[in-house]
């Protein structure tokens, strides 16, 4: 998504208006690896992931909260725990709607999400 990235970049920098309000978070699984391919990008702040699924967690939940100013936010590990029960929960909730996991679009999981966020209340 280099292409994306750079769009969005060059809107921020050279837009007028709220387009100097916009803040991003760019995130990959190495911390150096952009520069192989986008070095252009080298003043940015690149977090990395390292292929850790709840360090991903934690570097957008970190990101989120201090860009939005939300204060009690969960941290990393309770959100990477929920997510797990979520996952765990999601083969069950399919087979209730009569769905498969792999084969769900978009709008399906979103609905996964929500039917299983009102019975984890």
């Amino acid at each position: 998504m280099p292409f994306e990235l750079g769009l969005y970049l060059g809107c921020k920098h050279f837009g007028a208006g709220s387009q100097h309000k916009k803040a991003s978070l760019i995130i990959d699984s190495d911390p150096y690896r952009y520069r192989t391919s986008i070095s252009d990008i080298s003043g940015q702040d690149i977090h990395s992931h390292r292929g850790d699924p709840k360090r991903a967690i934690s570097e957008v939940r970190d990101w989120l909260a201090n860009v939005s100013k939300t204060k009690g936010v969960p941290g990393g590990a309770e959100i990477a725990a929920r997510y797990a029960r979520f996952v765990q929960a999601l083969p069950r909730i399919c087979s209730e709607l009569k769905r498969e996991p792999e084969e769900l679009t978009f709008a399906d999981f979103s609905e996964m999400v929500d039917i299983w966020l009102r019975e984890a209340r």
